[in-house]
């Protein structure tokens, strides 16, 4: 699976709808991404039990998401890098710069059926954190909102990204 890595930076929204912004960008190759996350997901799903962090119903996954050894996983972190590379500055001796360092990452899958969803929750010590929706859940004839990255920037010393890929079902 192509690794679309090379983010336009004119394509990422900023909505300030909260004192923490959020900024959303369209991911290339979508509809096959999706499939193949939401194939190896669900499998993950029905072979794993759930952990209990934020989840009210559904599944979690362990936080070991950035371990997975699958194609589209790669794909989903490598796109994530590129996103909050883009999102963020470092100050050097030059002023600011595009960051060099890699991120420390954390991710994990959540599967919410119809009724289930996510309580309200932080993410303490992140600098970045990431939710990618595999599907949202919606019937076909509304409109499909899976594809897009929300991220959300935190306040925090060290830098750590967690997107989080959800498939609703």
């Amino acid at each position: 699976m192509p690794s679309p890595t090379q983010i336009d930076p004119g394509l990422i929204e900023i909505h300030r709808l909260f004192a923490t912004p959020i900024a959303s960008i369209e991911v290339p190759i979508t509809a096959a991404l999706n499939r193949s996350l939401a194939d190896y997901i669900l499998t993950r799903c029905d072979g794993e039990a759930s952990t209990q962090h934020s989840n009210i119903g559904g599944w979690q996954s362990a936080p070991d998401l950035c371990d997975w050894d699958h194609p589209a996983i790669g794909t989903l972190l490598d796109f994530s890098r590129s996103f909050v590379d883009r999102l963020t500055a470092v100050n050097s001796a030059h002023g600011l710069v595009e960051p060099s360092h890699a991120w420390k990452m954390e991710g994990w899958a959540n599967v919410n059926a119809k009724g289930c969803s996510n309580a309200l929750h932080a993410h303490p010590g992140a600098f970045w954190s990431l939710v990618y929706w595999v599907d949202d859940g919606r019937d076909l004839e509304e409109t499909d909102n899976g594809g897009s990255w929300n991220s959300t920037i935190r306040a925090a010393s060290c830098p750590r990204c967690m997107p989080r890929p959800c498939v609703s079902g």
